[in-house]
């Protein structure tokens, strides 16, 4: 077979390439053929490819050009090369070769030589920015008509306008090419309202985003909250990791996550350093900090965030407990504490009596502490409607300033309180209280039927309370 030479240094032969074919355990071949130099003789090239296996599933030919070499800019044929690619090649890796230094016709004829059962291309790193919008959209139309993934990243596509990516999202959306990736498109220097802007009008056939390693942290996080809340509804998966947001307070962490709309089912968060350098207490917090109900935050991925063994198995844990309770279909309590105890780091006096408080006790406490929010805002809003018949200096003169002021204390409070018995304990005080009856009736009134709101099976400790 005829050997292969670049500047004189020895590559090898076609055979010696084809030896390099590989097979995965699920029975698809491979070949890894990144950076031998190939872009430079096109009858070579040509051979070689035309030698591949029928069968072969995926080719990688990253970092193969030259843009120094003479070749590359004149009678190297890459289109025609590529022609004789195998017909049943569902992978191609083309990154890193200097692809914007051709003409774009050339662009256009090497893709639509692509085998049509092509399902995934990497064009990564080939410096795309150099390139118009317009002629990216030409290019981009020419991809192979069953190709579904499309890998453009680090090609600074922060060169462009908000309105000229929109435009090249679009193209690839018709084709019917989904996912997108800006994790590695260096996007950082567009402001909080581009980028709000640019993920408001994604195509409705874009159903995840890539934000990973997007230095998020460069935002502050009123612009996070901006820019997330932009989200549309057919976004459903959003990727938000290693984006250092576990160096926010826990405040401003929650205000970002509260900006993601429900819409979005899966929220991954990992490699953010969130539980990093935190005390027990304060990784408890961070979790009670979470959007929603316990189910609802199952949309969050936390993992690998510098947590303990334990903190990853907690909420799995929690969820098959009340599982059991529910259905009979998880596990037993008692099965539950003893898995925890092993991962727990605590004093062994204390293991059992704090794993029964966080898995019994938390979604008890949140379901009174939304009561009580509920009961304070619905008694706020009515005052508010009241206060429009009344001028406020007969609302001051009557104490219902101060009365108001009371009522989110109480609930500020009851927010603020971190076990299940001590807010058991503040609402038992505050309905026990004999000024609280003669002051807050109305609110006492609105406190006693939120907190009855439970299940029909469920018995509630509050229904004899007078």
């Amino acid at each position: 077979m005829e050997d292969r030479l670049y500047e004189g240094r020895y590559i090898g032969s076609i055979e010696k390439m084809l030896s390099l074919t590989s097979t995965t355990p699920t029975g698809k071949k491979t070949l890894d053929l990144h950076q031998y130099h190939l872009f430079e003789n096109t009858s070579w090239l040509q051979k070689l490819l035309a030698a591949l296996p029928k069968d072969l599933s995926e080719l990688n030919l990253n970092g193969n050009a030259d843009s120094t070499s003479p070749n590359w800019y004149g009678t190297f044929d890459l289109a025609q090369s590529l022609s004789v690619l195998p017909e049943n090649l569902v992978a191609l890796d083309l990154s890193g070769n200097h692809l914007s230094s051709l003409r774009v016709f050339k662009l256009v004829k090497m893709l639509k030589v692509l085998p049509e059962n092509l399902v995934t291309l990497s064009l990564n790193d080939n410096n795309l920015y150099r390139i118009s919008a317009d002629d990216l959209v030409m290019i981009f139309k020419a991809l192979p008509k069953n190709l579904v993934f499309l890998d453009i990243g680090n090609n600074y596509f922060s060169q462009f306008c908000v309105e000229d990516l929109i435009k090249i999202v679009q193209c690839l959306i018709e084709k019917n090419i989904s996912p997108l990736n800006l994790s590695k498109d260096d996007l950082r220097p567009l402001t909080a309202a581009s980028l709000a802007e640019l993920l408001k009008n994604l195509p409705e056939k874009i159903t995840s985003v890539n934000l990973s390693g997007y230095h998020l942290y460069r935002y502050t996080s009123q612009e996070l909250a901006k820019i997330l809340s932009a989200l549309p509804p057919h976004v459903t998966f959003i990727d938000l990791s290693n984006n250092y947001l576990g160096y926010q307070s826990i405040d401003k962490l929650q205000e970002i996550l509260a900006a993601i709309p429900a819409t979005v089912k899966i929220v991954n968060l990992e490699k953010n350093h969130l539980f990093t350098k935190k005390t027990i207490s304060e990784r408890n917090e961070l979790l009670q900090s979470l959007p929603g109900d316990i189910k609802d935050r199952q949309r969050f991925i936390i993992k690998n965030n510098g947590e303990s063994d334990f903190a990853r198995t907690l909420l799995p844990m929690v969820l098959l407990a009340r599982q059991f309770h529910e259905t009979g279909a998880g596990l037993p309590f008692d099965i539950i504490k003893i898995i925890l105890s092993f991962l727990y780091e605590g004093p062994t006096a204390r293991k059992t009596e704090q794993i029964d408080q966080m898995i019994t006790d938390r979604p008890e406490k949140e379901r009174l502490q939304n009561a009580v929010v509920e009961a304070v805002d619905r008694y706020l809003n009515q005052n508010r409607i009241k206060r429009g018949v009344n001028s406020f200096f007969n609302w001051c003169w009557n104490g219902y300033f101060e009365i108001e002021q009371d009522a989110r204390s109480f609930r500020d409070k009851i927010i603020k309180t971190p076990t299940y018995e001590q807010v058991h304990n503040e609402i038992n005080r505050f309905l026990s209280n004999q000024m609280t009856c003669r002051c807050y009736p109305t609110l006492l009134s609105f406190l006693r039927e939120a907190l009855n709101k439970k299940d029909e099976d469920e018995p509630c400790d509050y229904l004899t309370l007078k």
